[in-house]
């Protein structure tokens, strides 16, 4: 672990240092085996994690698993019950009765031109496996789940990227007893490849999914997409966004505030060309679709909105430079504090908020030879000011990293860093890849 000295650039432009401790973790690690990885996290009212992903299976047993609380309470597998191979989960939730919801991918077990369907398990309070879905869409491709949420009645809902004409999103609705009650998807342009990003609940219980889709016929110019679904299913709103008509646009992120406020954040680029650079951009809409702002210079990989509507963005400027930014609900910013540490790369920036506006920032950190980096995370005051950094690292072996996958802050405002990390070769003694959990306290 290292400190750092940063500067936070307020929205007047005043540059202030301040000085940051290293701050040590309390760590979870999961071994299933061999190559497992960490994908998501989630918290329940009690401070518990539940953290899905991918354990290496032993014994006709699925790859498909959900730790709780670092395996100190349970592991919980898909049984095979549905069928298929392999899996990973990709998304995780707990209802209020403290049922956990899993979803992700599964392979159809072909030897040659294996699909992936969708895969959504219930898993009880205890980790046993309550029910088990699976999808595979009308093109009898690739179906691939990037989101889920669950409701106040247990009703649970995913979304994703599943083959049709091209890919489309495939927004499901589960019933609490895990039935089908209804299909919606969504294509672009002719035969496009669409897919959509992330998904919340609103305040009202509608449902928002965020996206891309491909609206100018050459299959390859993506344009932002925001739409609102009713609880039967209904397109409440659908919002498009474009920064030209030859511009390309690429979604990462999706949250919503208590009033029921949207935004998504992504980058633009002046068109598909993977040799042009893109810069960040996040669109804040509000419960009826409306756009309220377009934000620029900030954000791109991860977005947090707080209860008032404060927005706080982690990214990178069109030169590369990390930076986590946080506007107020005016979309006016309030400050912006740079993230880089000489010698360092950050990739996968994650930026969350507590009850109090402290922010974390976690990111997948890379040095200047093949065995440096680990997982970074960041912790900063309400005025932007650093506090403190932490570098977790494993094992050092050329070629194999530690990375960050996903973070969450719990209901006593400790944030939580799923990740990966590497331990070891088998034939050393090692344990592969290992599912970590680093818990930084409030």
């Amino acid at each position: 672990m290292r400190a750092g000295i940063v500067a936070v650039v307020l929205g007047a432009g005043l540059a202030l240092p301040a000085a940051a401790a290293a701050q040590s973790p309390q760590v979870f690690r999961f071994d299933g085996g061999g190559y497992d990885r960490a994908a998501a996290i989630t918290t329940d009212g009690a401070g518990n994690s539940y953290v899905a992903g991918s354990a290496e299976a032993k014994k006709g047993a699925s790859s498909f698993v959900v730790v709780k609380d670092g395996a100190k309470r349970w592991t919980a597998r898909y049984d095979g019950s549905r069928g298929g191979a392999g899996g990973e989960a990709r998304a995780v939730a707990v209802d209020g009765a403290g049922n956990v919801y899993a979803a992700g991918s599964i392979s159809d077990g072909a030897v040659f031109g294996q699909n992936f369907d969708y895969l959504i398990v219930k898993f009880g309070p205890d980790g046993k496996q309550r029910w088990a879905y699976r999808y595979n869409g009308p093109g009898n491709g690739g179906d691939a789940v990037s989101a889920l949420v669950v409701d106040g009645a247990g009703n649970a809902y995913v979304t994703g990227s599943s083959y049709g004409q091209g890919f489309d999103w495939a927004t499901l609705k589960l019933s609490p007893s895990g039935a089908l009650l209804w299909e919606r998807r969504l294509t672009g342009a002719g035969p496009s490849d669409d897919g959509a990003v992330d998904m919340k609940m609103l305040p009202d219980g509608n449902l928002v999914v965020g996206g891309v889709t491909q609206n100018t016929g050459d299959r390859q110019t993506n344009d932002a997409e925001t739409v609102a679904y009713d609880a039967q299913g209904a397109i409440v709103w659908r919002a498009r966004w474009t920064d030209t008509d030859a511009s390309h646009e690429l979604v990462s992120d999706l949250d919503v505030d208590a009033s029921g406020r949207i935004a998504l954040t992504g980058t633009t680029a002046p068109d598909a060309s993977p040799y042009v650079v893109p810069s960040p951009v996040t669109l804040r809409y509000d419960r009826s679709g409306g756009l309220l702002q377009t934000i620029r210079g900030d954000g791109g990989s991860s977005v947090d909105l707080d209860p008032a509507g404060n927005l706080y963005l982690a990214g990178f400027s069109e030169q590369g430079t990390p930076s986590v930014a946080k506007y107020d609900v005016s979309g006016a910013r309030a400050w912006t504090a740079p993230l880089q540490t000489p010698g360092e790369f950050l990739a996968k920036l994650l930026v969350a908020a507590d009850s109090t506006g402290t922010v974390t920032v976690a990111a997948t950190a890379r040095g200047a030879s093949s065995a440096d980096g680990g997982q970074r995370t960041i912790r900063l005051a309400p005025d932007g000011r650093e506090q403190w950094r932490s570098l977790f690292d494993g094992r050092d072996d050329p070629g194999q990293h530690d990375e960050v996958a996903a973070l969450a802050i719990d209901s006593g405002d400790a944030a939580l860093v799923a990740g990966t990390t590497w331990n070891g070769y088998g034939a050393l003694r090692g344990t592969a890849k290992d599912i970590v959990t680093l818990k930084f306290a409030r």
